[in-house]
């Protein structure tokens, strides 16, 4: 069976009640058998706080400093920091990348066992809409720069209609088994040689996804299209979800709130901790999991009452 690693990014400490939160699920899911990486820009590395720490050596989580990338974009692209996590050396040679505003709530062993597993793949699940390449002219200039024909591939998007368009994924989560072709790296190369192509116009922020299906036609792996189930939007739904959903990508507290899988798990992590570090999280949580007048009010309540002992 293949090693696999999760990875993600934690983009300083703004990102470490999401990032604690998706290694906790991972953790109660799939327990030690999984590698679990949790990339940052070196940067930012020492401005963790010591719960992020502790919580992350609690699961065995490895924090890894990748470089500052912002001279390799032509303009500001912080998505650009998920593709040199991807690039990133690792001993296992199966990696599946979260973005990190999501939630483990099912096993995905399947990514890694079964007839996939036994051949040179990416598995990635097709966007909501076309948010960009919309046309399959859009799409020539990005072949043409890396001299390769436009797929006669179609997928069909997850949202809205379901329009039939060339292959375009929702980057938040891709799976591969690269075995030596790195992959990742091969992503990121892509991304810059498409933002430096003035033919290539109105990138941002989709670069990264304007990339994948690219990168995946340059290095000849086999492009598997992932059920919606691993890369689940909560955006725009009605609560509770009643479809499956093995990874839940809430885009916002607010819309994690609003699903009581995404709450239980929580819970569930939280409960997984050692006393010494579950109250800590409960607390550090509590801004993500209360809006923004509930947090103010009971602020202002905890506030009166230190102020009344």
């Amino acid at each position: 069976m293949s090693r696999v690693a999760f990875i993600m990014v934690a983009d300083g400490p703004r990102f470490e009640v999401p990032a604690m939160i998706l290694a906790g699920s991972i953790r109660h899911i799939h327990g030690r058998s999984v590698g679990i990486y949790a990339y940052c820009p070196e940067p930012k590395m020492a401005e963790f706080g010591p719960l992020f720490h502790e919580v992350m050596a609690h699961h065995d989580v490895t924090i890894a400093p990748i470089p500052d990338g912002r001279d390799l974009w032509q303009e500001p692209y912080p998505h650009g920091n998920k593709l040199l996590a991807c690039a990133a050396l690792r001993p296992e040679d199966h990696t599946v990348y979260l973005d990190t505003d999501m939630v483990m709530l099912s096993d995905v062993s399947d990514l890694w066992l079964g007839e996939i597993a036994h051949t040179g793949h990416v598995s990635v699940v097709p966007e909501g809409i076309p948010t960009w390449g919309r046309d399959d002219v859009d799409w020539q200039p990005a072949y043409d720069l890396f001299g390769l024909p436009v797929p006669t591939t179609r997928v069909r998007m997850c949202r809205g209609k379901r329009r039939s368009t060339l292959p375009y994924f929702n980057a938040g989560f891709v799976s591969w088994l690269d075995e030596g072709t790195r992959f990742g790296q091969t992503w990121l190369d892509t991304a810059i040689e498409i933002d430096r192509c003035d033919a290539i116009e109105n990138k941002r922020p989709w670069l990264d996804q304007i990339a994948l299906p690219v990168a995946i036609a340059r290095t000849g792996l086999d492009m598997h299209v992932a059920e919606q189930r691993f890369n689940f939007s909560l955006y725009r739904r009605e609560f509770p979800v009643q479809a499956p959903m093995s990874i839940a990508h809430y885009h916002i507290p607010a819309v994690f709130r609003a699903e009581p899988a995404c709450k239980d798990m929580l819970e569930t992590v939280i409960s997984d901790l050692p006393e010494s570090l579950s109250g800590a999280l409960r607390e550090d949580t509590l801004p993500f999991m209360m809006a923004i007048k509930r947090l103010r009010r009971a602020q202002k309540r905890q506030a009166m009452a230190i102020a009344a002992e």
